[in-house]
């Protein structure tokens, strides 16, 4: 199902700004093949441009970068498909086309007052002046701009001495925007002045996802062994851009013990992070083959287990056909708890699919695991049509808005992974992970990210079936009778009143 961009539009500018937020996170995700019409994406770019002016830091931040994603989509849409309109002004001054010289650049320095203008040409001039050049900078340290003063900065850094980095830069370290911050502790910092660390602590602390992304970026450029231990605190942050950032930061100070900490992210829900993380280890590791595969896994013994697995499944008692079940719903001797619980939820969902949702349930006689995947199953169901619903804005509400994002981000990132398998059309999932199912014939004792992600979204429908019912019940919404919220409401009370298998 293709994204509505329609509905992104809208949220872009909703009035809750975590839902602002979320859909400029979503943005982040997007891939060719989620846009069905071109100009949706053009009126995109108009919401997110307006959104880049926010009030709201994060908003701001993430706004400018979605900017780019949306610019970086029309790049790799196919001929014939790119919409014809002029793309408005970019979020970031645009690089110049060509290098200019140092005469050209002075000289367009001193009548500009544009600050699009000015900040590229500050850029410019971070390429080409000289030393004495330091002080048509210094000039724009103040400027109302961030943009501005942030390009400011970095001339500074590359002109200046020690002492004069020293005095100009550091008041800046208390301006309000991030990237300005970021960008004065990196300069602070390569010339060793004293307590950045403690600085970047304070950024790595803050709230604000800009703030902590930029300290990660000032961390990743300053090579001191205090840096390391922060991009390690790093790896840990809610938000995927930072681990990835942080991880790529790590990489970059090839230092030992950022493997162990690194290590986790293997199974980041996020591919990207994840494939970061195993170029981080082997690039760290000098690429020793036993980064690839015995960072986590020992790839021999989990073949032998799992030949082990399926000699002993082959002696077992085959599984009933979910289709067939009338009553209640067995367990088969001989195999795993993990397959246990599959074929469990396998057949909830084959019971609950034949019968009509408006339907009364024969709960007579089940047992609690079975009552359990029952629910979830019902939940799951509820979940996948109200997520419809909500995409098609016919629910607005909050809550339900979150959580769509949030199975959207996921459905968008596991998509990407899916397009980059097959993009040499053999069809054949390459990598650590496509070599491991392939050693284990599809079926690894180890969950891998793919199928970790795949969960998480199912968790996430059934999380938004609950909340959806939840609503209903509190008055907050209202859904048609054969959504079957009173179904939940019987599993419910039958699941209270059955004592837990042991």
């Amino acid at each position: 199902m293709a994204i509505n961009l329609k509905k992104i539009c809208r949220d872009v500018a909703h009035q809750d700004e975590d839902i602002q937020l979320m859909a400029l996170t979503t943005i982040g995700q997007l891939s060719p093949t989620s846009i069905e019409d071109p100009s949706d994406l053009v009126t995109l770019r108009t919401a997110v441009q307006g959104a880049t002016g926010s009030a709201n830091a994060d908003i701001a931040f993430l706004a400018k970068k979605a900017a780019n994603k949306i610019e970086e989509l029309f790049a790799r849409m196919p001929q014939g498909r790119q919409a014809s309109q002029a793309a408005p002004d970019p979020a970031e001054p645009p690089k110049a086309e060509c290098m200019a010289s140092r005469t050209d650049v002075l000289a367009s320095l001193a009548v500009e007052e544009e600050p699009v203008g000015l900040a590229t040409l500050l850029s410019q001039l971070a390429r080409v002046a000289q030393p004495v050049d330091v002080e048509m900078a210094v000039g724009h340290l103040g400027h109302t701009d961030s943009r501005v003063r942030a390009n400011a900065v970095e001339v500074v850094e590359k002109l200046g001495d020690d002492k004069r980095v020293t005095e100009l830069l550091t008041p800046l370290l208390a301006d309000d925007n991030n990237r300005v911050r970021g960008n004065v502790a990196k300069a602070l910092g390569r010339i060793g002045v004293p307590k950045i660390a403690l600085y970047l602590e304070e950024m790595l602390k803050s709230s604000k996802v800009s703030m902590r992304e930029s300290a990660v970026y000032a961390m990743s450029h300053i090579r001191a062994p205090a840096m390391v231990d922060l991009l390690i605190r790093a790896l840990r942050d809610p938000y995927e851009g930072i681990r990835l950032r942080a991880v790529r930061g790590l990489k970059m100070h090839n230092d030992e013990r950022a493997v162990p900490a690194i290590r986790p992210l293997l199974n980041d829900l996020d591919i990207d992070v994840c494939e970061e993380a195993r170029k981080a280890i082997r690039v760290i590791r000098k690429d020793q083959p036993a980064t690839m595969a015995g960072e986590m896994y020992d790839i021999e013994l989990m073949a032998e287990r799992d030949a082990e697995k399926r000699a002993a499944a082959a002696f077992a008692t085959p599984p009933r056909d979910p289709s067939a079940i009338d009553g209640s719903i067995g367990l088969t001797a001989g195999v795993s708890k993990k397959q246990q619980a599959e074929l469990l939820q396998k057949q909830a969902e084959s019971l609950l699919a034949r019968k009509p949702a408006t339907a009364a349930l024969n709960l007579e006689g089940r047992g609690r695991g079975e009552l359990d995947e029952m629910l979830k199953a019902e939940l799951k169901r509820i979940g996948l049509s109200v997520f419809k619903r909500v995409r098609a804005s016919e629910l607005t509400h909050p809550q339900l808005n979150l959580l769509y994002y949030d199975i959207l981000k996921y459905q968008e990132t596991l998509k990407r992974h899916q397009e980059k398998v097959k993009a040499d059309g053999s069809g054949v999932e390459k990598g650590f992970f496509g070599s491991l199912k392939a050693k284990l014939a599809g079926g690894p004792a180890q969950d891998d990210p793919v199928t970790r992600l795949e969960r998480r979204i199912d968790e996430s429908y059934i999380q938004l079936g609950r909340r959806a019912v939840e609503q209903v019940r509190a008055g907050g919404i209202e859904l048609p009778p054969e959504e079957g919220v009173e179904r939940v409401t019987a599993l419910e009370e039958k699941i209270a009143e059955t004592p837990a298998t042991p």
